[in-house]
């Protein structure tokens, strides 16, 4: 039952979350209200079911996540600010970079190396994530 719940779940974030990504008309406002009550609900009742929240949240968590596209494993599909950290490891990296490296008012996305503490383009780097994994052809 409770895996059941977690489908429905699951279903609920990404029909959330393709409403967020619309821009249309003032029903969308509505749906996306009722689509959130939804979600709410019935992570709630998976709550009362499992009776562990710390498990609950992080599954709900795991979800949330994978609907956007992002891995909580790898950390892909988190921008991680300079400011704030940088890479532990030598590698190449997805990295928002200061427009200004190519004559652009706005930020854009390329790839770095990160080596010896240092950026392929350092001084431009402003956030950074890893890659995804490599696609493997089952």
């Amino acid at each position: 039952m409770i895996e059941q719940l977690w489908e429905m779940y699951e279903s609920a974030v990404a029909k959330e979350y393709d409403l967020q990504k619309r821009e249309e008309f003032y029903l969308n406002t509505i749906e996306r209200c009722t689509a959130n009550g939804e979600t709410v609900g019935i992570l709630r009742s998976i709550e009362v079911l499992e009776q562990n929240k710390q498990k609950t949240w992080k599954r709900a968590f795991e979800i949330y996540c994978k609907v956007r596209g992002k891995d909580v494993d790898s950390k892909f599909g988190f921008w991680q600010p300079l400011s704030e950290k940088s890479p532990l490891k030598e590698g190449t990296y997805l990295v928002t970079l200061d427009g200004a490296i190519c004559g652009n008012d706005e930020p854009i996305i390329g790839m770095c190396g990160w080596k010896d503490g240092k950026w392929d383009e350092e001084g431009y780097v402003i956030a950074w994530m890893p890659l995804p994994e490599v696609y493997e052809n089952e």
